[in-house]
């Protein structure tokens, strides 16, 4: 028995976002040492510089010890930093910066990502973007729901 019953549009949209993070990591991001996670991690950090790994586990739907491990692995690389979260009250919090190599690749990630995600959009009709934008936003109000009955 399938788990996805080959032909639906949830088994190709879960084969689509599977392909899709495989080759952004092995083509853009893999020359950069960066992954999926790591470049959305930075791009909270680069958006937000007061973000906490509660929040990034929140914002990329993983767990902690994900988390942890994405960020041992991004501080070995010289990509982060750990320092006491300044707003805080409780010590024991900490804030996540980025450093100048991070910020250095981050950048240069997101200029590479623009460009592929340009020359991609490029290749569709304009209807065809407009239906899939309204597409996601019934697929994601979807999601949403789901998480709400978990909260």
């Amino acid at each position: 028995m399938e788990i996805l019953k080959s032909g639906s549009i949830f088994s190709q949209i879960v084969k689509t976002a599977n392909r899709l993070e495989v080759l952004a990591n092995k083509y853009i991001l893999e020359p950069l040492e960066l992954t999926i996670s790591s470049l959305t991690i930075l791009d909270l950090i680069y958006k937000d510089k007061s973000v906490t790994p509660t929040q990034m586990m929140k914002a990329i739907y993983c767990s902690k010890s994900n988390i942890t491990q994405r960020l041992n692995v991004m501080e070995k690389g010289g990509l982060i930093v750990r320092k006491p979260s300044p707003s805080e009250k409780d010590k024991r919090k900490i804030g996540i910066a980025m450093t100048e190599e991070g910020k250095k690749r981050y950048l240069q990630a997101m200029t590479v990502v623009r460009s592929k995600g340009a020359e991609v959009e490029s290749r569709l009709r304009k209807a065809d973007i407009a239906d899939h934008h309204l597409f996601l936003e019934n697929i994601n109000r979807i999601l949403d729901s789901y998480e709400q009955k978990k909260s």
